[in-house]
């Protein structure tokens, strides 16, 4: 696990595949990022570590995340989350090519906890969740008989197993996602599916007017002093690529000419 950032209040990562985002019922003793980062924690001397889960990527996904170090600045990242201020875009590689090269997918999706799998369905009931993704093809190639595309995709929604879902069910299933119809060509090595969290850039929770805590009652004085202070922290903004020297990822040479 790679530290890209950190600070008193927040800390960015680079996930390795096969990590969980955080302890859940049925992955006791899987190793977690949570886990290991209240440790570290320990480790500098802190008493009573506190690790804040903002958002979560699955097992098998790789890449930048950010988790919060103090309750307020969870709780600050949640509100830019919900606001849709906070920018999540992924690279992953499809099977076949979208119909357009940039455009927009809106489907509704219900998720069957049971099965840990999301279904999209065609009307609103109990469960059923709206979930929007943009998408753009960033370069399609042909590998033996088949076609494959790189594509880059910014999430308007956080829905659990969004991009796969639906990815799949509009004809492009992500490789090496068994779940969701995708399959492993022989000459993958890669670990886990490809799909990668590659760039995450939001409001530095310092620099956000007021500290983001429930019921927190009338604005104080320095609260109030706060909200006139300009920015003191630079807004991060962090990219973060996969290993393109292994496939299905060095099938593009994207990578190297600023077309990301």
């Amino acid at each position: 696990m790679e530290i890209l950032f950190e600070d008193r209040h927040i800390i960015c990562i680079k996930k390795p595949v096969g990590m969980l985002s955080q302890q859940g019922a049925d992955t006791v003793g899987m190793d977690d990022i949570t886990a290991v980062l209240t440790a570290r924690e320990r480790e500098n001397g802190v008493a009573e570590p506190y690790i804040g889960v903002v958002h979560r990527l699955d097992a098998g996904v790789g890449g930048v995340m950010v988790y919060a170090k103090k309750p307020y600045a969870a709780a600050a990242l949640s509100e830019t989350i919900r606001g849709r201020d906070f920018v999540k875009e992924y690279l992953c590689v499809v099977s076949g090519t979208p119909a357009e090269m940039t455009g927009e997918y809106r489907d509704l999706l219900w998720k069957d906890a049971r099965a840990n799998k999301v279904y999209a369905v065609d009307r609103t009931r109990s469960g059923v969740k709206e979930a929007q993704l943009s998408y753009r093809v960033l370069q399609t190639v042909t590998q033996g008989d088949d076609t494959y595309s790189l594509l880059r995709v910014t999430l308007g929604t956080g829905r659990s197993h969004q991009i796969r879902c639906q990815l799949s069910h509009h004809g492009t299933p992500i490789v090496c996602d068994g779940k969701y119809g995708g399959h492993r060509p022989d000459t993958v090595d890669a670990a886990g599916i490809a799909l990668w969290s590659y760039h995450l850039s939001f409001t530095h929770p310092a620099n956000m007017p007021t500290p983001a805590h429930k019921n927190s009652g009338p604005m104080t004085a320095r609260m109030k002093k706060r909200q006139e202070k300009k920015p003191v922290f630079a807004n991060p903004d962090l990219i973060c690529l996969p290993d393109v020297t292994a496939a299905p990822w060095s099938w593009f040479d994207v990578f190297g000419n600023g077309l990301l």
